[in-house]
């Protein structure tokens, strides 16, 4: 009895070693490796402790800020904490705080959430490659300095491996997105709720994401859109294409879109404000003799088209297209 009491002491007594000296050896590599993006301005923090003992590791980071190397993109909150299992180092889950903020190009949005995770198993190296990543948010109000709102049920993200270190599939799911009317909109056209949207893509990128990799991370080439769901209001869109993004970080390419029971899809539009309602009857027109054209006057198939910074949907300009 007193050999077993004696080696679960030694026992303890080792753990207790390895996690002091884990702990320590990994605050200084967090702190090394924001020290260092720190340097390139891509990113801030006020204070990093660690804590977990015995079973995890516990990173909490107060009042952490990141940027993309170009400024363009970037996050920021009151604070952020990182868990990984001591055993299992490489499997890490961050919980991130009810109000964020995320630059996205000239706007910047302000996130509320009840509940935001997400979780990344990575590789083995010193760059540590990402292997797999997911991330789950409940019940999200997101609202933009250029005037916008909206709120969201659930937002599901997941990101894997697709053969090559510079592929990736990404799938994202939406439920519940409640759009705000836009202004001056007329009340027949309400913006309906989008019950559901799902995206499966696999991305091209210039290099693999690596944690640790070179600043600025790698480019992203092109995707294709496997399937592209939305069921909005009492009409379905589905969708599929190729895109290719030029040096600019321009999108050139197509998205073959299908739209079932169109016209409640329109009346949505207008009401969101993504159409003015001056040109909805041009829409409507163009798109009744279209679907006329092709069936049954309910479904109408057309390509959402990329071209020299531009989006048209078939023959209509939209607007520019967004810059990655």
């Amino acid at each position: 009895m007193r050999v077993i009491l004696w080696l679960v002491g030694l026992g303890a007594l080792v753990w207790c070693g390895y996690w002091v000296l884990a702990s320590r050896a990994a605050e200084r590599g967090a702190i090394a490796a924001l020290d260092d993006l720190r340097l390139h301005g891509q990113a801030d923090y006020e204070a990093l402790s660690v804590s977990g003992f015995p079973a995890r590791f516990d990173f909490h980071l107060a009042a952490p800020a990141f940027a993309s190397a170009d400024g363009r993109y970037g996050w920021a909150g009151p604070e952020i904490t990182v868990h990984s299992l001591s055993y299992r180092p490489n499997h890490i889950i961050a919980e991130f705080p009810a109000e964020q903020r995320l630059r996205l190009g000239l706007q910047t949005l302000t996130l509320d959430a009840t509940e935001a995770r997400a979780s990344a198993t990575l590789g083995l190296g010193t760059t540590l490659p990402l292997d797999h990543a997911e991330f789950v948010g409940k019940a999200l109000a997101v609202s933009s300095d250029l005037g916008w709102a909206a709120r969201l049920d659930e937002l599901r993200l997941a990101l894997r491996g697709a053969g090559a270190a510079d592929r990736k599939e990404i799938g994202a799911e939406l439920l519940g997105l409640a759009l705000p009317s836009a202004a001056g909109s007329d009340a027949s056209a309400p913006p309906a709720r989008v019950e559901r949207a799902r995206l499966d893509a696999v991305l091209a990128l210039s290099g693999g994401l690596e944690l640790l990799g070179a600043a600025g991370g790698p480019r992203l080439l092109g995707a294709e859109i496997r399937a592209l769901e939305i069921d909005w209001g009492q009409g379905r869109v589905r969708g599929s294409g190729q895109i290719e993004i030029d040096r600019a970080g321009r999108p050139q390419g197509r998205i073959a879109l299908t739209v079932q029971n169109w016209r409640p899809v329109l009346k949505s539009l207008v009401g969101a404000g993504a159409i003015r309602p001056e040109t909805a009857p041009t829409w409507e027109r163009g798109l009744a003799q279209l679907a006329a054209a092709q069936g049954d006057g309910a479904t109408v198939s057309l390509p959402l088209v990329f071209r020299q910074g531009w989006m048209s949907l078939g023959p209509i300009p939209i607007g520019p297209a967004p810059v990655f």
